[in-house]
């Protein structure tokens, strides 16, 4: 389940990652802005993964390093970048999924630095 979370993630398949999230779904990220917080529910954890996407119009990638699951928890070791004109976020994040009956029921995501993620998250977009 959860490669196929991360291939729809990488996909942009918002669709996708909503079926495998459970209604009550949660992402919590660390920090103090951008993205950071708690998106609580299927509907605004995938919207959480949208607004990853919206801020890297020039290229999203994942490069998974690890996945370890067993029936009630999964951990994603991967390194996430993207892309926006010259600005650039790289980073190794570790995820750690709460697992319900084959669905994810929330993520923790798990930083090495929370200030990249903050400046490049909370940096205003260009118009498209």
């Amino acid at each position: 389940m959860l490669k196929r979370l991360y291939a729809a993630y990488e996909a942009q398949d918002a669709a996708a990652m909503a079926s495998l999230l459970t209604d009550d779904a949660f992402v919590l990220l660390p920090g103090n802005r951008g993205l950071a917080g708690t998106h609580r529910g299927r509907d605004e954890s995938a919207g959480f993964f949208s607004m990853v996407w919206a801020q890297a119009p020039d290229g999203f990638e994942l490069d998974i390093h690890e996945v370890l699951a067993n029936e009630h928890h999964g951990l994603v070791i991967v390194r996430v970048t993207a892309k926006r004109g010259a600005d650039r976020y790289e980073e190794w994040e570790t995820h750690v999924h709460e697992l319900n009956d084959g669905s994810s029921a929330g993520v923790f995501i798990y930083l090495n630095d929370c200030t990249p993620a903050e400046l490049y998250f909370s940096a205003p977009q260009a118009d498209a």
